[in-house]
């Protein structure tokens, strides 16, 4: 939780968390944690047994 929102993140994937958090951060950390999701899950966007 921070001053620009909640995120939920049980039941996410690491890039989907990622995105979760940037949502919500501050808008200056935006795109630097949407690019730290992206390589922390090697580009893997989708669910895990999902494709």
């Amino acid at each position: 939780m921070t001053e620009h929102g909640a995120a939920e993140l049980q039941g996410k994937t690491v890039h989907q968390r990622g995105e979760a958090l940037a949502a919500i951060a501050h808008p200056d950390f935006r795109d630097e944690l949407l690019e730290a999701a992206e390589r922390a899950s090697g580009g893997h966007s989708a669910r895990p047994g999902r494709g």
